[in-house]
């Protein structure tokens, strides 16, 4: 019984140091190394034995370790933007649109060993109401829900990966925001019948860049004096999300997700 709580424990331990790594962004990676094929053939089948609902299958994925392949995704991934929060109208339409690209970078996270593209897919569908959406006469709700469920399933599937990612001992880092429409978009590159959703990078930190680092852009790049961060001949750093919420939590008692245990409002640091 002892050395059971101990395994437990142990194991506890390790899935919350895996989720410390994993939802932190790498900005970077060591592209000289390779990983193993049995490490990659993990993360293939971990990615791809999701649950979804039914057991349908909601995405097709598409995996690359070639540099040159990884490096054409990347280049159409300059839709990172920053100054969000003080310049919103001015960088976006009321459709979610960029206005331009200044104030927008390539996401990096992407730029990575390997790459995994999670492609819409609607083969293996069984749910009535799923069954509905694909009707040419189906109405909005059907596909809502369809393309609500789908989009559940990649998160779930990209959250195994990343997971099991960091439990072998690499970073990670997610993008969605990358060119979807015309003969630059990233299913014209790829030439899949179906639309990328999201893409995941894995792979080995650069050990010479800090983590929010941008490998390729430095400060000179930026056209925003407040978008800067150090000097001009240094690598920009991209902006802590976590960094903000920190100072939230100490000057505003802020916690991120608020959590119920049996309909009473807990403290998630002291559960």
């Amino acid at each position: 019984m002892l050395l059971i709580f101990i395994i437990n424990s142990q194991m506890n331990d390790e899935i919350k140091k895996a989720i410390d790594i994993c939802k932190l962004a790498q900005r970077n990676y060591d592209l000289k190394k390779r990983l193993p094929h049995n490490d990659l053939e993990t993360l293939i089948y971990v990615a791809t034995n999701s649950p979804s609902k039914q057991n349908e299958t909601h995405f097709n994925l598409r995996v690359y370790t070639d540099p040159a392949r990884i490096q054409a995704i990347y280049d159409r991934t300059k839709n990172f933007t920053f100054s969000t929060n003080t310049r919103t109208e001015e960088i976006f339409t009321t459709t979610g649109v960029q206005k331009d690209q200044k104030y927008s970078v390539t996401n990096s996270q992407i730029k990575a060993n390997v790459v995994f593209v999670y492609c819409d897919d609607t083969r293996n569908i069984r749910g009535g109401t799923h069954l509905t959406a694909l009707r040419e006469d189906a109405g909005p709700i059907a596909k809502e829900t369809l393309f609500e469920q789908k989009a559940m399933s990649i998160g779930i599937s990209s959250g195994q990966l990343v997971m099991a990612a960091a439990l072998l001992g690499y970073k990670t880092g997610y993008c969605s925001a990358f060119e979807k429409t015309g003969k630059d978009s990233v299913q014209n590159l790829l030439q899949t019948e179906s639309e990328p959703r999201l893409i995941v990078g894995v792979g080995y930190p650069d050990p010479n860049l800090t983590r929010k680092q941008h490998p390729d852009v430095y400060n000179k790049d930026i056209g925003i004096k407040e978008g800067k961060h150090g000097k001009d001949d240094e690598n920009w750093v991209y902006p802590s999300m976590i960094e903000e919420d920190m100072i939230k939590e100490a000057y505003y008692n802020y916690q991120k997700i608020d959590v119920w245990l049996n309909d009473e409002k807990v403290d998630i640091n002291k559960i």
